[in-house]
């Protein structure tokens, strides 16, 4: 009573319509008011509600920026519901409308449902989809398609991934599954889009996979994205899940597979503005990659992409500083080293990436052996086993975990006249090494030493790095210089 009597009964009638018709926004700006009250010259009227003290507010001088109290504001809008739903929802469309020409995309998606234009909501959602993940709005997203409706969304061939990426991002793994098969319980869905989400699928469980440490399901699921990206269209499908791929081929030991699937996401996530995958792919690609100057190079240039604090808090540099940290290790660059590993093991941790954190502990062991900290290299490799025994299908992984262990088996003064490089090779490596002058195929070498030919393979990779070399000639050119060979090349 005291709001209908003495505080709309003393306004004009055109400013009692303006009251009640402009309560449907959150936040009152002149040219909100304007679009939705039809009242030109707002800005005077929401001034003359401040200095008569009618319950509203100047929130923002720069913009300007008004509110109304909670209770004046509750009050108008339950005058407004009294003209009826149509009524309500025909200022929520003007709202929608004016808000349509701003970056504002929650006010746009509020006032469009409301208005019932739900399908203008997706649309706008959907424009600003990638750059709503790649800010870290994933919360705000997820808000905005519970508005929305579960069942439009499904729907919608932009956004009905994502709440399955939302859930991804948030950590929410048991979510993706149902969503992912309510999509494929829908009738009536294209054909093509059903293909896109299809990818989708894949790209979501290999990425939830692996951070769950289930790499051999990982897998699984990269070989179907493989095996479905030439069939997909879109901006989105196509980038991310060969960046989610490449990822898991890469830390199975597929180094070369994995190569051509990560520049494949570079080339496809550059193209389309898509950088979550380009940071990825530049990232994993500096991990595979043998030789170290090229792969500091792919590391920076992940690293010189995350501008903004929302990539790096969703993990996506963290490879890129493990390889930052092994290539300053080998440089001889300890502090610069630990400080890069540190980091590392913190974006991993934080972005429940435990395979990465097993590459990061066992280079932090070979780390706290370079500097003479037993004690710290001991329990880096322990932490190592013990993230490792939570996953499956992670034998390449158990193998580097090995080797570091026994590389870093003996106090590094037995060796200290070494460069740090030729100070790591494991006793099964100097076998490999002593081999190479001879020119024999990996084939012939696993002969020789009965062992697989893959075996072979990652010990080459290994010696490598830890050379700084990128070919088996020079390879044999480094350990004559170091005084590993003896004999001459065959």
């Amino acid at each position: 009573r005291y709001l209908a009597g003495e505080v709309l009964g003393a306004r004009s009638a055109e400013e009692r319509e303006f009251l009640v018709t402009s309560s449907v926004l959150d936040e009152l700006t002149p040219g909100a008011c304007d679009a939705v009250t039809g009242i030109v010259g707002s800005l005077g009227v929401l001034r003359s509600l401040v200095a008569d003290r009618v319950f509203t507010v100047l929130a923002d001088p720069s913009g300007p920026t008004f509110m109304y109290h909670r209770l004046l504001r509750e009050f108008l809008q339950s005058q407004l519901a009294e003209r009826g739903e149509a009524e309500v929802a025909r200022y929520h469309s003007r709202a929608a409308d004016y808000f349509m020409t701003t970056a504002d995309t929650g006010a746009v998606v509020r006032h469009a449902v409301a208005a019932g234009r739900a399908a203008d909501a997706m649309d706008r959602l959907g424009d600003e989809f990638i750059d709503l993940a790649n800010n870290g709005r994933i919360e705000e997203m997820w808000t905005w398609i519970g508005m929305i409706g579960a069942e439009q969304v499904l729907a919608h061939p932009v956004l009905s991934s994502a709440p399955a990426w939302a859930s991804l991002n948030l950590g929410r793994y048991d979510e993706i599954d149902p969503w992912l098969e309510s999509f494929e319980m829908l009738d009536g869905v294209a054909e093509q889009d059903r293909l896109n989400f299809r990818l989708h699928g894949a790209a979501l469980r290999c990425h939830r996979d692996r951070h769950l440490g289930l790499l051999d399901q990982a897998i699984e699921s990269a070989e179907a994205v493989m095996a479905d990206v030439d069939r997909a269209s879109g901006l989105i499908p196509g980038p991310t899940a060969l960046a989610a791929a490449g990822a898991a081929l890469a830390l199975d030991g597929r180094g070369a597979r994995a190569d051509e699937v990560l520049r494949r996401a570079i080339a496809e996530g550059a193209a389309v503005g898509e950088p979550s995958s380009v940071v990825f792919g530049y990232g994993y690609l500096a991990f595979v990659t043998d030789d170290p100057v090229v792969a500091l190079a792919h590391a920076d240039s992940a690293l010189a992409m995350v501008t903004a604090p929302e990539l790096e808090r969703f993990h996506l540099p963290a490879i890129a500083w493990f390889v930052r940290g092994r290539c300053s290790q080998h440089a001889g660059r300890v502090a610069d080293a630990r400080d890069e590993l540190d980091r590392a093991l913190m974006l991993a941790e934080a972005g429940r990436e435990p395979l990465v954190e097993v590459l990061v502990l066992m280079q932090q062991a070979r780390l706290h052996h370079l500097v003479g900290d037993d004690d710290s290299r001991r329990e880096s490799l322990r932490a190592g086993e013990r993230v490792l025994e939570h996953t499956t299908g992670t034998a390449w992984l158990h193998e580097q975990l090995k080797a570091a262990g026994a590389a870093t088996r003996f106090a590094p003064t037995d060796d200290a006249h070494l460069p740090v490089g030729a100070r790591e090779l494991t006793g099964r490596e100097m076998d490999v090494l002593r081999l190479l002058p001879f020119d024999l195929t990996r084939r012939e070498i696993a002969r020789q030493l009965f062992v697989s030919e893959n075996t072979v393979k990652t010990h080459l990779t290994s010696i490598r790095h830890k050379l700084l070399v990128s070919g088996r000639r020079d390879i044999v050119d480094r350990a004559r210089e170091l005084g590993l060979l003896d004999q001459p090349a065959g």
